[in-house]
């Protein structure tokens, strides 16, 4: 069987006419939203703008806080130890600034070697006549 002509064309352009309106619709949609967008961006702005100006505070010039005192030389006290005192000596800071606790750790001592007397026993080669 053959499809006439005329009826091919026909089906032909209503197919496009269809598109074409898909198209339009889709494009009216779009541009649609874009404008509600803009208009509720135009309409909410000014509003937010006017919130934060509302919210601001005047700046206020604070008094610039006291130097911090400084420490009286005398008020430090030296720990020494004596030389045959091997110990290790860690300062804890505390809350109060008069007060630091010193934590005393003794050190291990390492068993010296001994080393043999001198012996006279070793004689020098000119003494031994070589």
């Amino acid at each position: 069987m053959l499809v006439p002509a005329s009826l091919v064309a026909q089906i032909d352009g209503r197919l496009r006419r269809a598109r074409r309106r898909r198209v339009a619709a889709w494009a009216t949609g779009l541009a649609a939203a874009v404008l509600l967008v803009c208009a509720l961006g135009a309409w909410l702005l000014p509003q937010r703008a006017k919130e934060n100006e509302s919210a601001r505070h005047p700046v206020v010039a604070l008094p610039a806080p006291p130097p911090e005192p400084t420490p009286d030389p005398r008020s430090f006290v030296e720990v020494t130890f004596q030389p045959p005192s091997d110990v290790i000596a860690v300062p804890q800071k505390t809350d109060d600034p008069s007060v630091t606790i010193i934590w005393l750790y003794p050190t291990i001592k390492a068993a010296q070697e001994t080393s043999p007397a001198p012996t006279d026993s070793f004689q020098s080669p000119e003494r031994n006549g070589i």
